[in-house]
């Protein structure tokens, strides 16, 4: 029983993609209407078809109007929950939970509105609620696999590609220009050459500059910096700013993974599995190409 948890657990965890626009609530608004209108639930079969179409119309409006409008809102009051970054299967189970509750709030009140022969509000609310739970309870569920299911099939397979397309070239004969990084004071604090640096983290007020040390170990160097000044002196066709913490070398990409939502991106010589941000995808791939056409120009190494 716990390892079947563990496992229940650990899928509702996964990275979602997160598809919220108002074509998707468009969309949803016009296939309520037509379950409602083919399938009649709610007593809807004993309304003449004028009042059918009344009725059907106004719950899919509601609907449309419902899930556009309470991710438009909470996207402003809680905009850390409404994280694209870390949405996962759990985090789309129950805010649909939540939206078909207050979409059978807001039914109930329409009915009772239209209908003056309706029971009194708090048993339409309950049987109102049920239905729309009933009614939408395994739906969502079907959505959710085969959303999460679909996704990760395709990131992986795009991920797999934009791996075997990386140039397996050694880093450390690349380019040994050496960089000064300053602290936000303009204090000079470490100068290393650019091909020695695996990436660069955000840590508050602080960058953490991950790079390979004399030694070819992965050491780190703490500097009060913020990224987003820093990664605008770096050269942009061979450092990417994958995620709002992270500006990784390119020329370290051993391997791309994919998940339902985004990549995770593992670099030579590092401990570290770096994400990529769900914005960030496009550019990223479109980076990865051009990081290998740019290397593909590059004269080979000579050994001595």
């Amino acid at each position: 029983m716990k390892y079947a948890f563990n496992k229940l657990k650990q899928y509702l965890r996964r990275p979602h993609p997160f598809f919220f626009d108002f074509k998707m609530a468009l969309g949803i608004g016009i296939i309520v209407f037509l379950f409602l209108f083919l399938f009649q639930p709610l007593d809807m079969s004993s309304l003449n078809l004028s009042d059918k179409l009344f009725m059907c119309t106004g719950f899919g409006i509601i609907a449309a109007v419902g899930v556009w409008g309470n991710y438009w809102f909470f996207k402003r009051l809680i905009p850390h929950y409404f994280n694209e970054d870390k949405w996962t299967i759990l985090s789309e189970i129950l805010y649909s939970i939540y939206v078909v509750i207050f979409l059978g709030f807001i039914n109930t009140i329409f009915i009772i509105s239209v209908n003056d022969n309706s029971p009194p509000f708090i048993e339409s609310l309950i049987e109102v609620q049920l239905h729309t739970f009933l009614i939408s309870i395994v739906p969502i569920l079907i959505i959710v696999f085969v959303d999460q299911n679909r996704a990760l099939k395709k990131q992986l397979v795009m991920a797999n590609k934009l791996t075997q397309s990386l140039d397996t070239s050694d880093p450390m004969s690349q380019s040994r220009k050496l960089f000064l990084f300053q602290n936000e004071t303009g204090k000079p604090e470490i100068k290393l050459p650019l091909h020695q640096v695996l990436f660069i983290r955000a840590e508050g007020n602080y960058i953490e500059i991950f790079y390979i040390n004399e030694d070819g170990n992965e050491t780190k160097y703490l500097i009060r910096q913020k990224l987003k000044a820093l990664k605008d002196e770096l050269p942009p066709s061979k450092f990417f700013h994958v995620h709002r913490s992270y500006v990784i070398n390119g020329d370290y990409i051993e391997r791309i993974n994919g998940n339902a939502r985004s990549y995770l991106v593992t670099l030579r010589g590092s401990s570290s599995e770096i994400p990529v941000a769900r914005s960030k995808v496009d550019s990223f791939q479109k980076f990865i190409l051009s990081l290998n056409s740019s290397n593909s120009h590059q004269p080979s190494p000579i050994h001595t």
